[in-house]
């Protein structure tokens, strides 16, 4: 039986992957099997796990660096592993500081790649674009305005659309005209970001008490795989924690405070206001600083083309400054309706556009196709000496 390597090492890329993986399921015709860097949910679709997500999970300057070593090994591991086990292809989704490395130890014992997610060269580290030319047979793309920038830059590409638009089916709030108003704390998944934002959130989620007292309720979602004990703080304030699910939890808010990431789209899908904050470590935000393209930090922003979203990010992060942009939505229902009128601009951007898990199937198969055919190279070598 012929095998696919899958790697992913954020909680969202392990959405899609859980997409992918149901919808080769539907299409039915050669049986293979999966392995590669997964959790719960690829498990839960029959994916071998030989990698976890969270060792993955990392985020800012400081934090890869202490995580160099772990990371080395598992990369190690990984190429190990497709050296003895000769995958037909490789699907590496998002997480492109890791996965772009790998690409070309794959890449060098003749396994073609697939990558889901291109990485965020429209923002920073353009160089990028030249390790996708080299690594990738072709690049998946989940935003519109990316295949223009490949496709000019030589790579390989194509837009497939977004995987949370078949999964998030909003219609708006259920509970828009009650008195007691329901805000939603979405944190963060990663240790890091936790960290960093509990005592801003708390310190809003306390100055949203004393403005509105008895006629606001806070919900946090929580990360599964991160300690019980990081949420103690938001607990003991008297916030509601929840693990899930989570589109139930955002249809019924009437706010949304939510880290900078994924979540942010499938907010603006769900028809439901946001401000959007994000802090990172000191070194972190002066490079940013210097290499990032962009003013904004949050996707919905960035599809629009303009700040319909608040942001605060770092210094600018405080619990009464998150508090004040919080109450100026909860307070004023004209902006809230602004934002999410703004937002059907994201869907119509869409329009048209086919099953994303199904044309990652699709491309999957073409690369299975291709194996085998005369003319093609024979079975990758050994693994590279210098897998790091």
């Amino acid at each position: 039986m012929r095998n696919i390597l899958v790697v992913v090492g954020e909680s969202s890329g392990e959405l899609y992957a859980e997409l992918f993986l149901k919808a080769w399921k539907k299409r039915g015709g050669e049986e293979v099997s999966f392995w590669g860097i997964g959790g719960e949910r690829t498990s839960s679709q029959g994916m071998e796990a030989v990698g976890r997500v969270a060792e993955l999970s990392l985020l800012g300057l400081w934090e890869i660096l202490r995580g160099i070593p772990r990371i080395f090994a598992l990369k190690r591991k990984i190429l190990k592993e497709a050296a003895l086990r000769r995958p037909s292809a490789a699907l590496l989704i998002d997480s492109p500081d890791f996965n772009l490395p790998l690409a070309k130890g794959l890449k060098a014992m003749g396994i073609p790649v697939l990558i889901y997610v291109s990485p965020t060269v429209w923002a920073w580290r353009y160089g990028r674009v030249k390790t996708l030319r080299r690594v990738a047979e072709k690049v998946l793309l989940l935003y519109p305005f990316e295949e223009k920038i490949l496709r000019e830059a030589g790579v390989p590409c194509r837009f497939i659309g977004h995987p949370l638009l078949t999964e998030v089916r909003g219609e708006g709030g259920e509970g828009n005209g009650r008195r007691v108003k329901e805000v939603l704390l979405l944190p963060g998944s990663r240790i890091s970001e936790l960290k960093r934002h509990t005592d801003p959130l708390l310190k809003a989620v306390t100055a949203l008490e004393e403005s509105l007292g008895e006629e606001v309720r806070f919900t946090l979602l929580q990360a599964p795989y991160l300690s019980e004990s990081l949420f103690a703080p938001f607990r003991i304030a008297g916030v509601t924690l929840s693990s899930g699910p989570k589109y139930p939890l955002m249809e019924r808010a009437d706010l949304v405070l939510a880290s900078s990431g994924t979540a942010n789209l499938e907010i603006a899908l769900m028809g439901r206001p946001m401000v959007v904050f994000y802090r990172v470590s000191t070194p972190t935000y002066l490079l940013g600083r210097i290499l990032l393209k962009v003013r904004s930090i949050s996707i919905v922003n960035l599809l629009l083309g303009k700040r319909v979203v608040p942001e605060v990010i770092q210094g600018d992060f405080t619990g009464e400054r998150l508090a004040g942009l919080a109450l100026e939505l909860l307070k004023d229902p004209s902006r809230a309706e602004a934002q999410v009128k703004a937002f059907e601009e994201i869907k119509r951007a869409y329009d048209g556009v086919g099953d994303p898990s199904g044309s990652v199937v699709e491309e999957v198969s073409l690369l299975l196709a291709r194996e085998g055919r005369p003319g093609k190279e024979s079975p990758p070598p050994p693994v590279p000496r210098n897998v790091t």
